[in-house]
């Protein structure tokens, strides 16, 4: 396998110079596909660095700009904060200050949030201040929902550092004529000459050997509130929320307190590293309401998790975000009717089935915003026995049913339609006459509100979408295949149509209409929509991004098959720090700040970027060139554990280099915990991918693909399975604590004899029991089972992590792409044999991103192949980083470029082999040959494409595209595309709602249980494509529980919600509500990421009554080949959706 891509002619100069570079690799390759490596073990010395020129003297806090409107506090030493007694006039001196904060009082500051972290195992903490608008209108209309919570910042709590006698140091604050007061047993606040005592909670915490104990001190926040006269919202976490201004409501957007709880439920000492902690903790537990649960077993691979808790950081993109979408499954027997919500970077909160599974054919979607946030109403396309139509919040949350009077199934629309608040507008989907009526409902309790008969009618199929009207007020447009009306103002305005049947009609963000029809093209391939303006009918190309294929191989361009520059970028060389690293001097990784691992592409590429077609891979991987500077990293020892900090080490704690083709490479870890790491690989992704962003937006169509990775896997030699590095150790004790919660579980489940996950050890081969042997295909060890799926966890984790950036950046998930090997083809393995290398890919084939990988030889025949794979499951627009038949024969070099095209190639990067292997110059002629025939028969690409279905029209300032759903075959997935007005790709919105079909499994429904028990259900029920039973609980699978429940009493009742595997509790999913008051929902959403067997769900209650329990499993029908999972099934039928405006 390739193990590093730098052109020859550049590598020279990388040997020479550390600096920032693009590399366009587009010459012969290194290496081969072929599996020849490690020659070399590398035993670690018992030396310790030198360090003869002590490092630059920086200041201790400083502020560093990280956007255009951003500067954090750089904190060199975050030892400052526990050593020094900071008064106020310190933390404005050193950066901390929020001067307007600090001049008036609290009650009298505008338009701000203040956010007060109360942690009990730390001796300082932080309040927060966020300077926008929290008014209804403020959260909603904001760029991004974001908050830079690091904006401003001041320390709160006290240092409560101790005098040379022992007695507590006073620290006092002010604000205003509001003095704080923080004392070693007692907080007093002081205002306007009145006095009032605190209650101060005292806690102790162990540090150091010598059983040094430390006073820790929190204040009462209700009684701070109480003084200061502000509204305060608390969560179990210890924030807490005090609202200056007009009172905060917690619950409107997802974006907003949740997101930021999301960020501060992790360890105040990496809070205090702000953003030069590339690794905020994401908990288990994620609250989207008091009464509405997300649980994650390992939410760092999980998309979305990462993404909404990282954008609380402080991270800005650099380009304009777009809306959040909804969408459901689209019209197709086979369908059910899951629906989605996306956020504004395109990644999933949540999904819920909005009917019971026995209601199938898909289901429409349309939102509406209201004082209490956006609702979702929902309606089947086929059932005709549904007669309630049910109504969600944005978070999945039950809210009411709305009941029309007419006829199922019904078309729905979202709008205010001449009301001043969204209502909902309901109609029959297929209607008998000359009129219409539309029911319009209450879009805050479904409450009908009144109806609108419609002189316009049709028998056939009804379409309703909005449409802005002149005076405000929405108007609403009825389409009915070969006629549509505009009813605005109270009048019905008929749309000029030619007389062909369209799929709709819908508003432009461009003025005037745009009809979407299915394809009549000989291809099946092209997607159109026709704007209507002023009576004039145009047709536009709005999928021409979608009929092309890119090849570094082909040598001009045609209609349909480009030429394209394939980009490999390796961040990381190009940072100041490497040119830092001299004379075997390996501090400055560790003590640098972030600037030194800042870096961005150069004019040069910016020029690049809008003359042709380019993928780019910007990434930092585990193979790292043998320079001297990287000499110097790899060969570094821990002083605490005596072994290699950054390499991969194989089970007898030695390195292994890469050996391939004459060319020797280092073997970096990607174990956790590593900062100097984290800063070398994500920071510098981070800000490369948010400056290439800019030249993106400039020219989208010209990005094929963005891929932040490259051939991301652990190998640590031919006999060795797994990265032994110290830190991966640590953290695979952490992955069994986070699954069995005890070391006795671990030693009952797997035969272990560990003491305490301290002393807990990977499977080495070393005879020390059966825990310890390898597995082999006769005979499976568990223990060595889970730790290869540990591997593959740690694996999965940095290429999430990776695509995080990309997301953040601004790139859209359709477009971001994988280069991984595929495992089971390329690199073997099934689960329980004994595989040296770790390359998984089901993760990023169910993330809700785009696919790509590496691939060579002649595979396109064989059964299982990892295309066909993917292609079933739902990956239309796949690429290939790396890619060569290495056919001696032209012709099935040929027959294979050609399945690719029909199947959903996107871009190739052709490897050149002449002077590499043998006959390696007639592979590359054989290549040329397979371009030029596909090219001469000047066909488009039809895979992803093929006419248009639902537009909804977006407008943000300036800013105005139009979403067209790409794709309305009865085979099509679905996908959302912003275009310009003439029809070119915007680059904002690119999303796949769906890729592999979403299977539905009712596991419980309509139970009802009072007073005190417990109900277990087992999480089981999936099947695959043909039938069969598929076993496991595996990433992408949910579980989603909805309890109605009221206490028995006046005293609060309880529901836990535990998951168990294999007779073991997962501790870290456990959740308990307290059931007060009137009737209300509970959710609880169990959503997995690794692979568990025999999971159950245990229901446990208390002084409650359930008068309705309904479980139900969602699950992807994605290949997994690693777990035999190889009858996968795409999503088909296309999409409903509409923006959460």
């Amino acid at each position: 396998m390739k193990k590093f891509r730098i052109p020859v002619r550049l590598f020279c100069v990388l040997l020479a110079s550390l600096f920032a570079f693009a590399v366009g690799c587009e010459t012969k390759p290194d290496d081969t596909d072929t599996d020849t490596q490690t020659v070399t073990e590398t035993e670690p010395e018992s030396v310790t660095e030198e360090e003869t020129d002590p490092p630059e003297t920086e200041e201790e806090i400083v502020m560093v700009k990280v956007s255009d409107n951003l500067e954090m506090p750089r904190i060199n030493n975050p030892a400052v904060l526990k050593s020094v007694n900071m008064d106020l006039n310190a933390i404005l001196k050193n950066g901390y200050g929020a001067k307007s904060l600090v001049e008036d009082t609290f009650a009298s500051v505008k338009n701000k949030v203040v956010i007060f972290k109360a942690d009990r195992g730390y001796d300082y903490c932080y309040v927060l201040g966020k300077q926008t608008a929290l008014a209804a209108e403020g959260v909603t209309t904001e760029e991004g929902f974001l908050l830079d919570l690091y904006d401003m910042s001041l320390i709160f709590g006290g240092d409560y550092s101790h005098d040379e006698t022992g007695e507590a140091v006073k620290t006092v604050y002010k604000f205003g004529d509001t003095t704080l007061t923080c004392e070693d047993t007692a907080g007093v606040i002081e205002k306007g000459g009145e006095r009032k005592e605190i209650t101060v909670r005292t806690v102790s915490k162990m540090i150091g050997d010598d059983s040094d104990y430390t006073k820790l001190h929190y204040l009462f926040v209700k009684d701070i509130a109480e003084v200061i006269g502000l509204d305060v919202y608390f969560t179990d976490s210890g924030l807490v929320f005090f609202s200056v201004g007009e009172a905060f409501d917690h619950l409107r957007g997802y974006y907003v307190a949740n997101e930021a709880e999301k960020m501060f439920m992790t360890d105040e000492a990496e809070i205090a590293r702000y953003s030069q902690n590339m690794f905020i903790s994401i908990p288990n537990i994620i609250k989207l309401t008091e009464k509405n649960i997300s649980a994650y077993t390992f939410p760092d691979i999980d998309l979305n998790a990462n993404v909404s808790v990282y954008a609380q950081q402080g991270v800005t993109s650099s380009v304009k975000l777009g809306p959040a979408i909804v969408a459901g499954q689209g019209e197709n027997d086979d369908n059910y009717t899951v629906v989605r919500v996306f956020d504004i970077y395109q990644t999933m909160h949540t999904q819920f089935n909005a009917y019971p599974a026995s209601v199938r054919g898909g289901v429409q979607v349309a939102a509406a915003v209201t004082d209490d946030g956006v609702n979702i109403l929902t309606a089947p396309f086929k059932a005709e026995n549904v007669t309630e139509l049910r109504v969600f919040d944005a978070n999945g949350a039950f809210k009411f049913t709305v009941t029309p009077s007419g006829k199922a199934p019904y078309a729905i629309a979202a709008g205010s339609f001449d009301s001043d608040d969204d209502v909902f507008a309901v109609a029959p989907m297929y209607g008998a006459g000359e009129e219409t009526e539309v029911e319009l409902f209450s879009a805050k309790n479904g409450s009908k509100l009144g109806s609108m008969k419609v002189k316009a009618g049709s028998k056939n199929k009804l379409t309703m979408s909005p449409v802005q009207a002149a005076s405000g007020h929405e108007g609403l447009i009825l389409s009915f295949g070969d006629t549509a009306y505009e009813v605005k103002d109270g009048e019905v305005v008929s749309v000029t149509l030619d007389g062909k049947t369209y799929n709709g009609v819908y508003a432009s963000a461009f003025g005037g209409y745009v009809a979407t029809a299915d394809t009549d093209d000989e291809y099946k391939a092209f997607s159109h929509v026709i704007e209507i303006k002023d009576g004039v009918q145009n047709e536009i190309n709005a999928g021409r991004k979608e009929n092309m294929f890119v090849s570094t191989k082909a040598s001009k361009n045609t209609d349909y098959i480009k030429h394209g520059v394939f980009w490999h970028i390796r961040v990381e060389y190009g940072t100041p720090v490497m040119g830092k690293l001299q004379n075997n001097k390996t501090y400055p990784i560790r003590t640098g700040g972030i600037d030194q691992f800042t870096i961005g592409p150069d004019v040069e590429v910016g020029k690049q970027y809008n003359t042709r077609y380019n993928m780019w891979e910007p990434c930092s991987t585990h193979r790292w060139g043998k320079t001297a500077q990287m000499g110097y990293l790899i060969n570094y020892v821990d002083p605490e554990s005596g072994e290699y900090l950054y390499a991969t080490l194989n089970k007898k704690g030695m390195r292994n280099d890469y050996l391939e083709l004459g060319s020797s490479f280092y073997n970096a870890t990607y174990a956790p915990n590593i900062e100097a790491l984290d800063k070398l690989n994500f920071w510098t992704r981070r800000t490369y991918m948010n400056k290439l962003a800019t030249y993106y937006r400039k020219a989208p169509e010209y990005t094929v693909a963005v891929s932040p990775v490259h051939e991301h896997e652990i190998d640590s030699g031919s006999q060795s399975v797994g990265d032994y590095n110290p830190r991966m150790i640590a953290g695979f004790a952490q992955y069994l604590k986070d699954l069995f919660g005890t070391i006795e579980n671990v030693n009952e489940k797997y035969g272990t004899s560990f003491a305490s996950f301290d002393e807990l050890d990977a499977p080495r081969g070393n005879k020390r029991g059966d825990w310890d042997k390898y597995s082999t295909k006769k005979k499976t060890n568990e223990y060595f089972t889970q730790w290869s799926l540990y591997n593959r966890y740690i694996v999965s984790r940095h290429v999430i992590m990776s695509y995080r950036e990309a997301l953040l950046a601004g790139y859209p998930p359709e477009l971001i792409k994988a280069h991984q090997i595929p495992e089971g083809d390329a690199v073997s393995g099934l689960l329980g044999e004994a595989d040296t290398r770790l390359s998984p890919i089901d993760v990023v084939m169910a993330d809700g991103t785009g696919y790509g990988g590496t691939r060579y030889g002649v595979w396109y025949r064989a059964r299982y192949n990892f295309f066909d794979l993917a292609v079933n499951s739902g990956q239309h627009t796949i690429t290939l980083g790396e890619y060569s038949a290495m056919s001696t024969n032209a012709e099935e070099a040929y027959k294979q470029l050609k399945y690719m095209f029909d199947n959903g190639i996107t871009f190739t990067h052709v490897m050149n082999w002449a002077g590499g292997v043998a006959q390696g110059d007639v592979m590359d002629k054989n290549e040329q040959y397979a371009i030029d025939k596909l090219q001469s028969l000047n066909e488009p690409k039809s895979a992803s494409s093929g006419g248009t279905g639902d537009v909804r029209a977006y407008t943000d300032g300036e800013t105005s595209y139009n979403i067209v759903e790409i794709g309305s075959k009865p085979e099509s997935a679905g996908l959302l595309k912003s275009i310009k007005e003439d029809g070119s790709f915007e680059g904002t919105v690119y999303l796949q709602p769906f890729h592999a079909f979403v299977g539905v499994v009712d596991l419980a429904s309509d139970v009802k249980a009072t007073g005190e028990g417990k109900l277990s259900y087992e999480l089981k029920g999936k099947v695959n494509a043909k039938g069969g039973e598929v076993e496991g609980f595996n990433y992408g699978d949910t579980a989603e529980l909805r309890i109605f429940a009221k206490p028995t009493g006046k005293r609060t009742g309880h529901i836990t919600i535990k998951i168990s595997h294999e007779g073991y509790e997962v501790p870290v999913v456990e959740y308990t509500f307290n059931v007060t008051g009137d009737e209300a929902e509970y959710r609880y959403v169990f959503k997995n990421q690794v692979y568990l067997q025999d999971c159950v769900m245990t229901v446990e209650y208390d002084r409650v009554d359930i008068t309705d329990l309904d479980l139900t499993m969602l699950y992807e029908m994605t290949a997994r080949k690693y777990f035999n999972e190889v009858d996968p099934k795409p999503h088909e039928g296309g999409v409903s959706f509409d923006l959460m405006q």
